[in-house]
């Protein structure tokens, strides 16, 4: 009776165990699952893990500005130059894609139209003579001592419109002598030719570039002259030749672009070769004269500045004729040729701003970011 109590005692030992010993057998399922989706999206514990390419902001500031907004649930990180690791619950990915949205967006932009006009206002005199003189006229063919003379000092006009198909564009004055007279003293003969001119001429430019609120934008027009420059060591001389920059710049910055108005700051510069004064080695160094206006202004989308007062003024005089002669006061004028040019210069600057809008678009997305939101 005792034996059959501890045979029962030990077969239902047996049977309350061997459910236990079967479970312990099965493998357990493991605690971390990881799936990828075809977006691209890793989900992970519960967290989704997207790589999100930036479009216009530095990824470390665009990370910096979430973190202002989003909990401590949602981690993020920059990677490389223009990407993110977002590390978030499923249920908040709404709320990080519109922030992006908001937050990645282009800096504001203007485009700018620049027309600048050179005003030249010219001022020309010249004038020259051609005379002759001639005694044997008056003795019969026989050659005296001092028996003819000729002389030929011309406006710089003339000359250029004989060798062309263009006459001469002046006044021509033709004196002689007449009569009776060709045999008592000879024949004399003066011509003078005289030009004075006035004009004004424009030279248009009109540049157009887009320039980004905080950065420069430069619009440079101009040529490079060489100016030369000796050194001295020891018994040794060196030749030096550096480059100097002419023409017109113009330096543009938005300071600020709003909605209907920007703040502009401008640099004009003007320079241009105005002498030369002899070099080393025989050379000729240019003489560079420069004009600047700079000046910060507000100014409304699509209106017009204007920048002017850039003025320049050179006088031009060039003086030919007969030793001695030509020095003597008002009879001098007669054997010689002059020309005096004035030259009157102004640059104005017309700038226009237009103000690019932003258009109601969401950020670009890569490609996996496309097919996860359903190809938008």
């Amino acid at each position: 009776m005792r034996t059959g109590m501890v045979c029962l005692l030990c077969a239902w030992l047996v049977l309350t165990a061997l459910p236990a010993f079967g479970q312990d057998r099965k493998p357990k399922a493991p605690e971390d699952t990881i799936s990828v989706a075809r977006d691209g999206s890793i989900e992970h514990n519960g967290m989704v893990t997207r790589y999100w390419q930036v479009n216009h902001e530095q990824p470390v500031m665009l990370a910096k500005e979430l973190a202002t907004y989003l909990g401590k649930s949602v981690r993020i990180s920059a990677r490389g130059l223009n990407s993110l690791r977002i590390d978030a619950p499923r249920e908040k990915w709404p709320i990080v894609e519109k922030l992006l949205e908001v937050l990645d967006e282009p800096a504001p932009q203007v485009y700018v139209e620049a027309k600048i006009i050179e005003i030249r206002y010219n001022s020309n005199l010249e004038f020259g003579w051609e005379g002759g003189y001639d005694l044997r006229k008056a003795t019969e063919g026989s050659q005296p001592f001092f028996g003819s003379f000729t002389g030929a000092f011309n406006p710089e006009s003339y000359l250029e419109a004989i060798g062309t198909d263009q006459p001469f564009q002046g006044g021509t004055f033709d004196f002689k002598t007449i009569g009776k007279s060709v045999e008592k003293n000879g024949e004399y003969s003066y011509i003078f030719r005289a030009l004075q001119g006035r004009g004004m001429v424009e030279i248009l430019s009109q540049p157009s570039i887009i320039a980004t609120q905080g950065k420069k934008a430069t619009i440079t027009t101009g040529l490079r002259f060489p100016v030369q420059s000796v050194e001295v060591r020891g018994t040794q001389t060196f030749l030096t030749t550096k480059f100097e920059k002419t023409g017109i710049k113009l330096e543009i910055e938005p300071k600020l672009i709003g909605r209907s108005f920007v703040t502009l700051s401008i640099n004009a510069e003007d320079s241009q070769i105005t002498d030369y004064v002899p070099g080393p080695e025989g050379s000729l160094n240019p003489v560079i004269a420069e004009r600047t206006a700079k000046s910060e202004l507000g100014v409304r989308d699509g209106e017009t500045i204007i920048i002017g007062g850039l003025l320049s003024s050179s006088t031009l005089e060039n003086k030919s004729g007969i030793p001695i002669i030509s020095d003597i006061p008002l009879l001098g004028y007669l054997f010689s040729s002059f020309k005096s040019q004035e030259v009157k210069a102004e640059l104005v600057f017309f700038i226009t701003p237009r103000i690019i809008k932003r258009r109601d678009q969401t950020v670009i997305l890569p490609p996996g970011e496309r097919a996860r939101v359903g190809g938008r």
